[in-house]
């Protein structure tokens, strides 16, 4: 017997919610290939409440055959008794995997044994790194990249843990070699691995501003992962970066549905509701998601606040996010000089080139045009990472229909947003 909960463990690991109608379609997807196989044979029963019985033997094969033909790679309408080799324990593993493999795999998802089916250590290191990385806090993804190291040390041929690594090197400026290299491992261990091409999709689109080449990746990895939380989040980046915030809307969706504690998700969803109209309810997403973590919720309020001109609900809000990381001297300068002075203290603390796009962001705040021209074209030249997004910035909407700024971002040679 195989429960819904044994078959969400093996097929989505790592995903925080999968909709029982998953499942649900993955075996009747299975049930409809099974019968085209063989229309006599019942192979798949449905107890109530509990889950599902194979009615057939099950055999192992290598993981070129499952992803061949997943069907007859795992199943056999043999009359035989199945392999005993290995004790009761690994036969009912591979009974389980059997089972889960083919219906993921006619479910459109990209699952191989080797991504799944890894050492027990390994499996938990990577499971470990995935939580930490999901914060996007640099500390947090320092750990996790090494969580990701020590599972393909245990185990050179997990790719999903290979995917880790690379998704550990995105987030670095300017471009790091590691992270292709990281990608081009998974996918030689395994091909069908969409979460690789989502990552190849974040590549060419935050550090090398290949939009083609990124739609290409994305498209590929939702076809191989459709339930893969960050595929759908990155895919709903990429169409917010180019304006099609309906779409971006529908991935983000998705995103949040498959992954709702994800800060990330949850904050660039809330972007895209307030560029399509929804301000209010943004805003209160972002109070609400400042309670559990400041670091995403904190900046977007502040920005989106600034952008409508509500500067006074601006500084209470970030006297609210200070109060939150025990930062009573910034507070105290906040509630006694005011707005534009503490501005020019953050900007002041910060690297002038490293940071050039985030101070171009607070002087376009503070109305000072040319500042934030000229630190933009800055940033062209040392932070095209963050450069990725800026037809999603509400920091630069007051500005975005002056002739110098278009022309600037003509520079960048972005894709239409016809």
């Amino acid at each position: 017997l195989v429960s819904q909960e044994q078959i969400i463990t093996e097929v989505w690991p790592g995903v925080t919610v999968v909709e029982p109608g998953s499942v649900h379609q993955a075996v009747k997807r299975l049930r409809e290939a099974l019968d085209a196989l063989q229309p006599d044979t019942e192979f798949i029963e449905t107890i109530p409440k509990r889950g599902y019985r194979l009615l057939v033997p099950v055999e192992s094969v290598p993981a070129a055959a499952i992803l061949e033909s997943p069907v007859k790679g795992v199943l056999t309408g043999s009359t035989s008794p199945p392999p005993r080799q290995g004790g009761p324990h690994n036969a009912r593993r591979a009974w389980i995997l059997g089972f889960a493999g083919s219906a993921a795999a006619l479910a459109g998802g990209s699952l191989t044994l080797r991504d799944r089916w890894s050492s027990g250590r390994a499996r938990e290191l990577h499971l470990e790194g995935l939580k930490l990385w999901k914060t996007r806090r640099y500390f947090a993804c320092v750990q996790a990249l090494k969580k990701f190291e020590e599972a393909v040390r245990l185990d050179p041929r997990f790719a999903l843990a290979w995917v880790g690594i690379a998704n550990c090197h995105l987030f670095a400026a300017p471009e790091p070699p590691d992270a292709e290299a990281a990608i081009r491992q998974a996918l030689s261990i395994n091909p069908q691995c969409g979460e690789a091409y989502a990552s190849f999709g974040f590549l060419h689109m935050v550090h090398r501003w290949d939009w083609p080449a990124a739609q290409l990746n994305f498209d590929r990895a939702l076809q191989l992962a459709p339930l893969d939380p960050t595929t759908n989040h990155w895919f709903g980046v990429y169409h917010s970066c180019l304006r099609r915030f309906e779409l971006a809307h529908d991935c983000l969706s998705r995103a949040a549905k498959l992954d709702p504690a994800s800060p990330a998700i949850r904050s660039d969803l809330l972007r895209v509701r307030f560029q399509l109209g929804e301000k209010e309810a943004a805003l209160k997403g972002w109070r609400e998601l400042l309670r559990e973590d400041f670091g995403f919720a904190l900046r977007h309020l502040v920005w989106h606040l600034c952008s409508l001109e509500r500067y006074e609900e601006a500084i209470r809000a970030w006297i609210a996010g200070e109060s939150q990381i025990h930062q009573p001297d910034r507070i105290q300068f906040l509630q006694r000089y005011g707005w534009e002075r503490s501005v020019d203290r953050i900007i002041a603390s910060l690297d002038p080139i490293g940071s050039a796009y985030q101070i171009a962001q607070w002087n376009a705040l503070l109305r000072r045009d040319r500042q934030c021209l000229d630190k933009l074209q800055q940033a062209a030249k040392v932070d095209r990472f963050s450069l990725f997004e800026i037809h999603l910035d509400v920091a630069f909407d007051r500005v975005r229909s002056q002739p110098d700024f278009q022309a600037f971002v003509a520079s960048l040679k972005f894709p239409s947003l016809a």
